[in-house]
């Protein structure tokens, strides 16, 4: 297709529906402090009362190499953070009605170290990380409180990844939350109302303060750890679109939207471009089976892509057995020996963690021989130690000499959510006309959510991980002994929790098949 086809077959806007002073951004989208005190001061308010902040409240600015060592020498560049990604694609370029604007008045890390003192002396990390949180709270009412996500964590959890097919399921909490978070904007009545109880969440302004604060506690494009959010909408060209809930979803939950011809080639090629340019290409397979068709009205997307170096490497690989639900087979072991490891216990498990650039974790818990990872995910106290910093206080600890063996592992999984959604009390949106989304298309009144799907993916290798998600909502029509060495070893199925620095899991998952 010629150029100028592509460009007229999915630019067909509405003046009106084009937010004003909007252009396509070719660089990096700056965001001027009046702009932002008005209309987030509220949500940024949040950050304060977090128990940790992750290094990513950074402005996404140019930046030489990264210090780490890459964990896949042939995985392509991480995503493009700070700017639409899709900004030079001929058939988006004009059609975009609300770009991301991502914070770039907040104290950056690069504030108080330089890039080559920290190429000369990484440990200068922790100070300067510190200093940027005191400059950050500064400026911020003391008295705001932290984001909570427990109740969706403690249902979503044992609900998603508790499946007996022995395969290996991946969950980001985080993405699922976000998209349920803007689909919630989108519907009013019980719908809403379903929607905002399994959210833990009461209104729409706390629910809107919540997700800047996750996202801007989460989100970290540094010479340590890459932590990319994105979330976009997707629109059917020919359709009205309520202009309010858009700038609303633009402004509150960075979302870019875009309007299209839904079911053409040219349009869902454009939609997994967006998504491979924010998940790092961790997701082409799957981004690029992602149809759309001519009924669906809207689609929505959330994407979380997390890449990080160990702060220590593992000290060798080796080939030893797992034994799977399938059978016992051979793979790459990473060992490593720790002189002073803490090794957590609790009823059900015993676990380890092992810490990343950039202060988050990745947690391996070993369930009790006799215990099945799924069912464990079953447990309170699993529960608690996966959810946060202080479930796992909480836990038994002992210290000392600990040699810790992790199959290497590239897995990845492809979640159909209209079912557990429907069991955790999420009902009305599913059928057809039973739900009022004129917030969002005023003049369709058959409408009903057709699809909510999560794709993830996690590897590990000597060196960190890598791991990114994306979640789909469619819209159409109708977790020592101290006086010897402890040999933990995850030789047979296993759940992990990728964290962040406040213990918030970024991703959870059940280990079946290495």
């Amino acid at each position: 297709m010629k150029r100028e086809d592509l460009y007229n077959a999915i630019t067909d806007l509405k003046d009106d529906q084009i937010l004003a002073g909007e252009a396509p951004l070719k660089q990096k989208t700056q965001f001027k402090r009046s702009r932002w005190l008005v209309g987030l001061a509220a949500a940024l308010a949040l950050i304060v009362g977090a128990a940790a902040i992750l290094p990513g409240v950074l402005a996404p600015k140019p930046k030489d190499e990264h210090l780490s060592t890459n964990v896949s020498p042939n995985t392509p560049n991480g995503p493009i953070s700070g700017t639409n990604v899709l900004a030079d694609h001929p058939a988006l370029k004009l059609c975009n009605l609300s770009a991301a604007q991502y914070p770039s008045d907040l104290p950056a890390l690069t504030d108080f170290v330089t890039r080559e003192e920290l190429r000369q002396d990484p440990n200068l990390y922790a100070g300067a990380l510190q200093k940027q949180q005191e400059a950050l709270h500064a400026s911020l009412p003391a008295e705001a409180p932290g984001a909570e996500m427990t109740s969706f964590l403690n249902a979503t959890i044992p609900q998603i990844l508790s499946d007996e097919d022995g395969e290996n399921r991946i969950y980001s909490p985080l993405s699922l939350y976000l998209a349920l978070s803007m689909l919630s904007e989108t519907v009013e009545g019980q719908g809403r109302s379903e929607l905002l109880a399994l959210l833990g969440q009461n209104d729409l302004d706390t629910l809107r303060a919540q997700c800047a604060s996750l996202w801007l506690t989460n989100y970290a494009d540094n010479e340590l750890v890459t932590s990319i959010l994105g979330n976009s909408l997707w629109l059917r060209k020919g359709t009205n679109y309520n202009k309010d809930t858009l700038e609303r979803l633009a402004r509150y939950y960075y979302a870019d939207s875009f309007s299209g011809e839904m079911g053409s080639e040219d349009y869902d090629r454009a939609i997994a471009e967006w998504i491979d340019a924010r998940t790092g290409n961790l997701l082409h397979d799957q981004a690029s089976a992602l149809k759309t068709d001519p009924g669906t009205v809207l689609r929505l997307l959330s994407t979380i892509y997390l890449k990080a170096n160990w702060q220590s490497p593992f000290d060798e690989e080796i080939t030893d057995t797992f034994h799977s639900p399938q059978g016992d087979k051979e793979v790459t072991f990473l060992t490593e020996l720790t002189e002073d490891a803490t090794l957590y216990s609790a009823p059900g498990f015993s676990a380890v963690g092992k810490t990343l650039m950039g202060e988050g974790q990745m947690l391996f818990l070993l369930p009790d021989e006799g215990v099945r990872a799924e069912d464990l995910l079953q447990s309170p106290e699993a529960l608690a130690f996966l959810s946060s910093l202080a479930g796992r206080e909480a836990a038994d600890k002992r210290n000392g000499p600990l040699t810790l063996s992790v199959p290497q592992f590239d897995v990845s999984s492809e979640l159909d959510l209209i079912d557990n959604m429907q069991k955790l009390g999420v009902q009305t949106i599913f059928r057809a006309g039973a739900a009022d989304f004129s917030p969002i298309a005023p003049e369709n009144e058959d409408l009903s959510v057709s699809r909510i799907e999560q794709d993830a993916r996690v590897k590990i290798d000597r060196f960190g991980c890598e791991a990114a998600a994306f979640t789909v909502v469619d819209m159409t029509e109708g977790f020592l002994d101290p006086n010897g060495l402890v040999n933990f070893t995850l030789d047979r199925p296993f759940v992990f929790a990728i964290t962040n620095a406040a213990g918030l899991p970024l991703f959870v998952g059940v280990v079946n098949q290495p």
